[in-house]
């Protein structure tokens, strides 16, 4: 299908922090892990650890769910207290709800984004059928234009990472 490789590589030397809500999907840990600056950490926060793969040594895996109280502290005060722009990946099972909650915390330069996403529901289909991929869009463009706008988010590489599923957003 695709690795999105190219697309990260312009944005991940950007970021000392790079906060992950996720699924333990081997293929964006080893294109993180691949992407980012030699410095840079891995927060992934995940339901369990799938003890079957080898993730390496590159990303800090943390068991909890995003939507609880602690859980959500604890990210919040990891971008709270970060010095320079964090990125903050959405890819786990409420997306939605992840990143409506999640860009409350961002400061100035801050990038936020969310997987299985599509600017339009046309948008995804041609998508779909460009890449020969079986995918479904969990979040799109109307969804989130409102906390976009309340949060002063601005749309960030945007059509480079619609093109592979992402929607991405800087704080302004």
């Amino acid at each position: 299908m695709f690795s999105g490789e190219d697309e990260f590589k312009k944005i991940l030397s950007n970021f000392d922090v790079i906060i992950e809500i996720g699924n333990c999907e081997p293929s964006l840990y080893s294109l993180l892990s691949n992407c980012k600056k030699s410095e840079s950490k891995v927060i992934s926060y995940v339901d369990e650890i799938n003890q079957s793969i080898d993730y390496g040594e590159k990303i800090d895996f943390r068991v909890g769910n995003c939507c609880k109280r602690n859980t959500a502290e604890e990210i919040k005060k990891i971008i709270n207290s970060s010095n320079c722009p964090i990125l903050l990946l959405c890819d786990g099972k409420n997306k939605i709800l992840e990143f409506y909650f999640y860009s409350n915390f961002l400061k100035k330069g801050d990038v936020i984004m969310c997987h299985d996403y599509a600017h339009s529901k046309e948008d995804f289909e041609n998508l779909k059928l460009k890449l020969n991929c079986n995918l479904k869009y969990d979040i799109w463009w109307d969804f989130i234009e409102p906390i976009v706008k309340k949060k002063n988010l601005k749309q960030y590489y945007y059509d480079d990472f619609k093109n592979i599923f992402w929607g991405c957003f800087i704080k302004d």
